[in-house]
């Protein structure tokens, strides 16, 4: 079968699920061929960016608020396996914190934090490499570093506070990709709350010789207990 018959047939296919089940904007759940809207892309970029949060590493940043239309693009991703909607949400990061981010300079790497493996198996995919990977591109940055391992299985973090958050991160990360330089990591994940998982995976990167640590999340939530 030809390219072209091939091109054809998956074009009529992906038209057919498109009358069954309409694409929907998994910011709004209205019809949209793209995974954010206009309406919802607009939204995003009227909403204030979240302060940046001082910390012992470093910082902590986030684009948006964990609200809508962020809050629907993040859970399309984590439970539906929808990659573009990281990849657009990772765009609106580059495009309201890179100024910021690259004031000092490029970083001398960008790492995801790490999922377990039996999340990341669940999952198919870690959704903070998918916006490493995006967040580089758009910044024209190299390609993320790996070595940043997650060596412990955690529980899940959803409805523990801080206290519990950091007692359930101690020592869950270790780098294995060679000494780093003393310079600044941008630490990328999807979501940020009390910034436990941001604090223990910065712990290991400076244990590894990094510098500053300029934690990025492409959205996030009110903080609740400090």
């Amino acid at each position: 079968m030809s390219s072209r018959v091939l091109a054809g047939l998956s074009e009529g296919l992906a038209r057919l699920a498109d009358t069954v089940a309409p694409r929907r904007c998994t910011g709004c759940d209205e019809p949209s061929a793209h995974v954010l809207c206009e309406m919802c892309v607009e939204l995003a970029l009227a909403l204030p960016v979240p302060p940046p949060r001082p910390a012992a590493y470093g910082a902590c940043r986030a684009a948006l608020p964990l609200a809508a239309p962020a809050r629907g693009a993040i859970h399309a991703a984590k439970y539906r396996g929808c990659r573009r909607a990281i990849h657009v949400l990772a765009a609106l990061a580059a495009e309201r914190l890179t100024p910021e981010l690259l004031a000092a300079g490029p970083p001398e790497a960008v790492v995801p934090v790490p999922l377990g493996v039996r999340r990341r198996r669940l999952r198919g995919f870690n959704q903070a490499e998918v916006a490493a990977a995006a967040l580089c591109a758009a910044c024209r940055l190299p390609p993320p570093r790996a070595g940043l391992r997650r060596v412990r299985e955690t529980p899940a973090q959803v409805g523990l506070g801080e206290g519990q958050r950091l007692r359930n991160l101690s020592a869950a990360f270790r780098w294995e990709g060679g000494r780093l330089g003393g310079g600044t990591v941008w630490l990328v994940d999807d979501v940020v709350t009390t910034g436990a998982t941001f604090a223990a995976a910065a712990y290991a990167l400076q244990q590894a010789g990094a510098g500053r640590i300029e934690a990025v999340a492409m959205a996030s939530c009110a903080r609740r207990g400090g």
